[in-house]
């Protein structure tokens, strides 16, 4: 007989808790290996799949995948097996990307295009060479070779007084000189220059690019002071203004050419002078003005003069001709021949050329001009024909003085009735006129 203990349970008697073996579970099938990504953080690149820094990413979306996908293609990372393991960097496609991406760069560094307006002094290994013109230019690739931009266009250099002009616009730079007389004075100026192309590499090795400020502005400001000591400030603010302005570009041209610029001209915009000064300027000034207006007077008065004296000598010419007589000559007026009366000396003068005849020509014409006159509506003339009625020649008249004309006052008729009211001038004609 079997023992108990070798009996085999009944399926129907419930096992005791001794009689109980625990059955142990099945291991989990092992979860599929997720793609990879990463997430972008300020810690940098984590990748999503990492246990450890699974609590600290901070994913950016569609933006990390873009990112994990390129660097993934560039080597930068590495691609995760199916079974989660780390696939080989490819090292072939990273020298090729990161080789090729030097070489890119070497060439762009060696080439260099130089704009309109500027040279281009190229420093290789620290030594200067010649400067190149506007255009594209190699040099060894960076960082052997480097290159500096030179400026060739106008450039101005403004010393001013007032606020918010010139290269110190935030304080007066205007220079303040005394002149010979010990005046003084404030300058504003102005300085145009232009480096000289082919003296750019003497002047980036012995100067710098700062040459305004190393020897433009420091030239500028002694050239003023020191031509400003040979005159007056009075003088130098007004007749000599544009010798001093000569000088001070002289002077400039000496002191900054050799440096490798060119000096295209000093403008010297204005003198600020003291109260004193300038009312003294104003006083000279209208002195000068007056002077000038005395000399104008002085011509006219000249000229008025002159005409005063032609006309009495041409009347006293006409006087002597007429009483001494005359002789036709040719003579010089106003760089023409012309014939002109002259009269006769005066010892050869008579009183026969005072006739009747002339007396009554000179009597119609005078009537003439009295008939012609806008002025005259009615003439009264005396009666007789004779002239002598009037003029004595000789005698002839009433109380003359013999050798010498006398004139005396003639009847005067009764005023004949006047013309119609249409006409101008009524002219009443002498009575006997006609017999």
């Amino acid at each position: 007989m079997d023992n108990a203990d070798d009996a085999e349970p009944s399926p129907l008697t419930p096992a005791s808790d001794s009689d109980r073996t625990p059955t142990p579970a099945a291991p989990p099938a092992p979860a599929p290996a997720a793609p990879p990504t990463v997430s972008l953080t300020w810690r940098g690149l984590i990748d999503e799949n990492d246990p450890v820094d699974s609590s600290r990413r901070r994913p950016l979306g569609a933006a990390s995948n873009v990112l994990a996908s390129l660097f993934t293609s560039l080597g930068i990372m590495r691609r995760r097996n199916p079974d989660g393991t780390l696939a080989p960097r490819p090292v072939k496609r990273m020298v090729l990307l990161f080789g090729g991406a030097a070489l890119v760069f070497l060439v762009a560094s060696a080439a260099h295009i130089v704009a309109a307006g500027t040279v281009s002094v190229p420093v290789t290994l620290g030594k200067a060479g010649e400067a190149f013109e506007p255009g594209l230019h190699f040099t060894l690739p960076w960082p052997l070779a480097t290159t500096r931009d030179v400026s060739t266009q106008s450039q101005a250099y403004t010393m001013s007084a007032m606020t918010g002009e010139g290269q110190q616009s935030n304080a007066d730079d205007s220079v303040s000189v005394l002149g010979s007389d010990g005046a003084a004075a404030n300058i504003d100026a102005t300085v145009l220059y232009k480096v000289r192309p082919s003296q750019a590499k003497e002047l980036l090795e012995q100067i710098g690019l700062d040459y305004q400020s190393k020897i433009v502005r420091p030239s500028a400001r002694t050239c003023i002071r020191q031509e400003f000591t040979k005159y007056g400030i009075v003088s130098a603010a007004t007749s000599k203004w544009n010798d001093l302005q000569t000088e001070i570009t002289k002077c400039m041209k000496d002191r900054v050419e050799p440096a490798g610029l060119i000096v295209q001209d000093f403008q010297l915009r204005e003198v600020s002078l003291s109260k004193e000064v300038q009312a003294a300027i104003d006083g000279k000034v209208a002195s000068q003005q007056d002077s000038e207006r005395q000399k104008f007077e002085l011509a006219v008065a000249t000229q008025r003069a002159d005409i005063v004296r032609v006309n009495a000598q041409a009347t006293a010419d006409a006087n002597q001709i007429l009483a001494c007589g005359g002789a036709i000559v040719e003579v010089d007026l106003f760089g023409e021949k012309r014939k002109v009366i002259q009269p006769n000396p005066v010892d050869r003068c008579s009183q026969a050329q005072l006739t009747p005849a002339f007396l009554q020509f000179t009597y119609i014409q005078a009537l003439k001009e009295l008939v012609n006159s806008k002025n005259t509506t009615t003439l009264v003339i005396p009666a007789g024909t004779d002239l002598n009625t009037f003029v004595g020649l000789n005698g002839a008249g009433p109380g003359a003085a013999a050798g010498a004309p006398t004139v005396v006052t003639p009847p005067v008729a009764t005023p004949p009735t006047t013309a119609p009211p249409a006409a101008p001038v009524t002219t009443a004609a002498p009575a006997g006129a006609g017999q």
